[in-house]
C-alpha cells in the first residue's frame, strides 16, 4: 500500500506540472487578446481600404513632415486620419504604443509592418540579407 500510496502522489504531481503551463500559457493568451484583436481590427481596415505593404512606406514617406524617416505620435496620428480607415485617437495612441518596440517615441516602416503586415515584413528581410545571384555567361 506503500508502494502505491507514493506512486499516485508522483503521478499526480507530473500530471499538475502540465496542466499548470497549460494555464499559465491560456493566461498569457487571454491576457495578450486585446492587443490580438486591435492589430487584427488594423490589418482589416487596411485591406479594406485597399492598403497594402507597399503602400504604407509610401504613406509614411507622405506623413513625415520632418522626413527623418520616423513618425512621432503626432505624425502617426494624422497618417490614420488620412487614411480613413475608422479608427479613433485613442486607438490610434494604443496602436503606436504596442508598435513602437524600442520605445523611442517614434514609430518607422519597419516596425509598423512587423506587426501589421508580417509575411510582407520577413520577405523584406530576407531580400535585404539574400545577395544579389550572378549570372554566368556562357
Amino acid at each position: 500500500y506503500i508502494v502505491v500510496s507514493i506512486l499516485t502522489f508522483v503521478s499526480v504531481l507530473f500530471l499538475a506540472m502540465p496542466v499548470g503551463i497549460i494555464g499559465y500559457e491560456f493566461t498569457c493568451c487571454w491576457q495578450s487578446r486585446h492587443h490580438v484583436l486591435l492589430i487584427t481590427r488594423v490589418r482589416k481596415c487596411l485591406e479594406k481600404w485597399g492598403y497594402s505593404a507597399k503602400d504604407v512606406r509610401i504613406l509614411f514617406d507622405y506623413v513625415d513632415a520632418n522626413g527623418d524617416g520616423d513618425l512621432n505620435l503626432s505624425e502617426f496620428i494624422e497618417l490614420i486620419r488620412q487614411m480613413r480607415i475608422g479608427i479613433s485617437v485613442e486607438t490610434a495612441f494604443e496602436i503606436f504604443t504596442l508598435f513602437d518596440d524600442d520605445n523611442n517615441g517614434t514609430l518607422d516602416a519597419n516596425e509598423f509592418l512587423r506587426h501589421i503586415f508580417p509575411e510582407q515584413y520577413v520577405k523584406d528581410q530576407q531580400e535585404k540579407q539574400t545577395p544579389p545571384r550572378k549570372s554566368r555567361a556562357v
